[in-house]
């Protein structure tokens, strides 16, 4: 899925899907298109689909959209689904909508706010959405479901802080961070990495993109996993985050020196690693490759690792496709 802005105000903006005919190709299709709101963001989580935006006849007025989709026509070369769009919650700048994740059940999602924390919304139910308000002065840019963990990431008074929810919690008040730090901010972009074993892929680490706080050390960080996915904790619940290509450690970066030559001299604000799609993408029996990753920096542009010269770089890296 994606979302379409357009050019200019007056625009319209769109959400389209890349959906597959019953022949098994696949086409991309406008589903949802608006001229009320400017959408920026388009999230799935579980069974839903959310976007955050601005009224454009007032743009102080943010949104949150749930949409529902319906199949009417499915045929050899052609689909059509119908799309419709219904506001679950509108406010001020608080309700910027910065992620979505599924939470204890397929039909319950919880959606992060810029400053009014997390919602919990129920897909099947008339039920209100309940509200997981934050400590006073933390800014949520991020949040990701890992195994059973929920990690949020934001920042406050110039700290870099990370909390982790447990899956089933009652949301009534947030935990304490398991990380806080005064040398970095956190900008949002979190993406699972993985790498090959014997079993197969396993989840193995946490990136998260930052940006300094005085000093030059941008690029991204690492958490390291457990075997089920969850953040791996230290013997006491504290949490390393590490910078790439550390001696010793499981590491998505070969080279330390590489690594802090390049990307790291960029803030990086998105990042994932293309996700497991299985044949050519991810080979089973190549225990030497390794599936590309992906980050969005704020002033330079998309960066893009190619595993097997381990360099970072701005410039076309479709070789990292190959096998």
């Amino acid at each position: 899925m994606l979302v379409n802005q357009g050019g200019h105000i007056s625009s319209s903006s769109q959400v389209w899907g890349y959906i597959a005919d019953l022949t098994g190709k696949k086409h991309w299709l406008k589903l949802y298109e608006t001229t009320d709101f400017i959408l920026h963001r388009l999230f799935a989580a579980g069974e839903g689909l959310f976007a955050g935006g601005q009224r454009k006849a007032n743009l102080n007025e943010y949104v949150i959209l749930s949409f529902n989709a319906e199949l009417v026509t499915a045929t050899i070369n052609t689909v059509i689904i119908a799309v419709s769009a219904e506001i679950i919650l509108e406010g001020n700048l608080n309700i910027n909508l910065v992620g979505a994740v599924a939470a204890d059940t397929d039909d319950t999602v919880l959606l992060a706010t810029e400053r009014n924390g997390i919602y919990k919304v129920f897909l099947d139910e008339e039920t209100e959405p309940e509200q997981f308000t934050p400590a006073s002065g933390f800014v949520v840019n991020g949040i990701v479901k890992t195994g059973g963990d929920i990690v949020v990431t934001g920042n406050s008074n110039v700290r870099g802080i990370l909390h982790i929810l447990e899956d089933n919690a009652s949301y009534e008040e947030w935990p304490a961070p398991l990380l806080e730090r005064g040398d970095l901010l956190f900008n949002g972009g979190m993406g699972v990495w993985q790498h090959s074993t014997e079993a197969g892929w396993k989840p193995s680490l946490l990136l998260l993109g930052i940006r300094s706080n005085g000093s030059t050390l941008n690029g991204y960080r690492e958490l390291a996993l457990n075997e089920d996915g969850s953040i791996l904790r230290n013997s006491n619940s504290s949490l390393s985050l590490n910078r790439p290509g550390e001696p010793g450690l499981t590491s998505s970066v070969a080279s330390r020196d590489r690594y802090r030559e390049s990307i790291e001299t960029r803030s990086v604000h998105h990042i994932m690693q293309v996700p497991n799609l299985g044949g050519t993408f991810y080979p089973a029996n190549n225990k030497n490759w390794q599936p590309p990753i992906f980050a969005g920096t704020a002033q330079h542009g998309l960066f893009a690792y190619d595993f097997r010269n381990d360099r970072w770089s701005a410039d076309d890296n479709s070789v990292a496709w190959e096998q």
